[in-house]
């Protein structure tokens, strides 16, 4: 059984400098650009109030907000990043989302965070950030987020810029089932019977490495050190994450259904003086 990392305690700091200075900067823009609004709103746009001028209520909202901002209020900050993410009276902005996102985040807001990791995997470029997704969609998972939940395990199951962890994805779908996420349990159904209807076979591990960079360098290293042992054999990396939350990264090459072959082939690999041993898949 996987266990996850375990979330830090959120404490609210003091406000900082940071803070104030980005509420600071943004302020005069985000005013400035509520010129351009519509003169009126229909009564039901705004909180199902009498119409008024769209610019002076917004405008009230934004200060309130960038008031609480100041003061270091998550949620504040939270919403600012969706004004900017959505665009009100001006086009969205993903730089400012991502700011306002990171310091509500930081702070320890959900929705925040969920939202920051999706911005980093959805980058308009199309190279997600994998690294800083997996990141904030954990922590948003870890205090109970079923989106995050469902999103980060999909990204394990399909691996991203590392290998497919399917125990980390069985991990986070149950997490996403147990806290609601209506796609969960038809998701966790199709990855137990994929599991339950793979085949068992043997493989020999070459190394295991702390670093993914290091294992790929090292399978390459064992290819051209016994290329007339492996022959065809290509030489593969899985991962899999240790109890204190540490992943590590293992060097494997063949896939043999009779315990004999990998047995013959490792053997032969020991005679190169290369270390080895048979695992079971």
């Amino acid at each position: 059984m996987v266990t996850p990392l375990l979330s830090p305690s959120v404490v609210k700091p003091n406000p900082t400098r940071n803070t104030a200075r980005l509420v600071g900067c943004v302020r005069r823009v985000l005013l400035c650009s509520l010129l351009s609004l519509p003169a009126v709103v229909p009564a039901d746009t705004l909180d199902g109030r009498s119409a008024e001028p769209m610019a002076q209520r917004v405008q009230q909202q934004i200060e309130r907000w960038l008031h609480q901002a100041e003061q270091g209020d998550a949620t504040a900050l939270f919403n600012l990043g969706q004004f900017y993410r959505k665009g009100v009276g001006m086009p969205p902005d993903r730089v400012q989302a991502a700011r306002f996102y990171r310091r509500a985040a930081e702070l320890g807001h959900r929705a925040a965070q969920f939202n920051l990791g999706t911005l980093y995997y959805f980058d308009p470029s199309g190279q997600p950030d994998y690294d800083q997704a997996r990141h904030w969609w954990r922590q948003a998972a870890e205090q109970g987020d079923a989106g995050a939940a469902y999103q980060l395990a999909l990204l394990y199951l399909n691996g991203g810029d590392q290998p497919a962890d399917t125990e980390q994805a069985l991990f986070w779908m149950r997490k996403a089932q147990a806290v609601g996420h209506p796609d969960a349990t038809a998701a966790l159904g199709q990855m137990q019977a994929l599991q339950s209807d793979e085949l068992i076979y043997y493989t020999v591990q070459l190394g295991s490495f702390s670093e993914l960079g290091a294992a790929q360098v090292a399978g390459k290293r064992f290819q051209s050190r016994s290329a007339d042992v492996l022959g065809g054999l290509s030489i593969h990396i899985t991962s899999a994450r240790m109890k204190d939350g540490k992943a590590i990264y293992r060097v494997h090459t063949g896939q043999f259904n009779d315990r004999a072959d990998a047995d013959q082939v490792c053997e032969q690999l020991k005679a190169h003086s290369l270390k080895c041993f048979v695992a079971r898949q």
